[in-house]
């Protein structure tokens, strides 16, 4: 596929020295789909997630430091919110907020992955 057929992309990334561990969160704990991966040795590792919803995708490249994060938070829309937070408990995820209906129409809980970046999952309400 050309670029000119591509659908526009929005990626976050970030080096990490937890590149294994970070890698196993993304791919075996929350179960996030690969869009693709390199090892290319020398410090020159990578692999992007595809997100939850498909919209966006999460580029971890191997690093030597711990990244910093402060202040950052990455929020995915997605659906059966319920599904995932019991899927994040079961798997000992580090739960920030726990999952709660919020008075803007969302229902929505936060974790914390192995570089404690916050990433908040959300679903919308229903409105009747």
């Amino acid at each position: 596929m050309n670029a000119k057929n591509k659908m526009p992309e929005s990626r976050f990334g970030y080096t990490t020295n937890l590149y294994a561990e970070t890698i196993s969160f993304y791919k075996n704990i929350l179960q996030l789909e690969i869009y693709n991966s390199w090892d290319r040795g020398a410090n020159d590792k990578g692999t992007i997630f595809k997100s939850p919803n498909g919209s966006g995708l999460l580029e971890i490249e191997e690093g030597e430091t711990v990244p910093v994060i402060s202040g950052a938070s990455l929020y995915i829309e997605v659906d059966n919110i319920d599904r995932l937070y019991e899927m994040a408990v079961n798997q000992a995820v580090r739960i920030i907020q726990p999952i709660q209906n919020t008075s803007f129409g969302h229902r929505n809980f936060k974790f914390e992955d192995p570089n404690k970046l916050i990433i908040g999952l959300f679903e919308y309400l229903t409105l009747d």
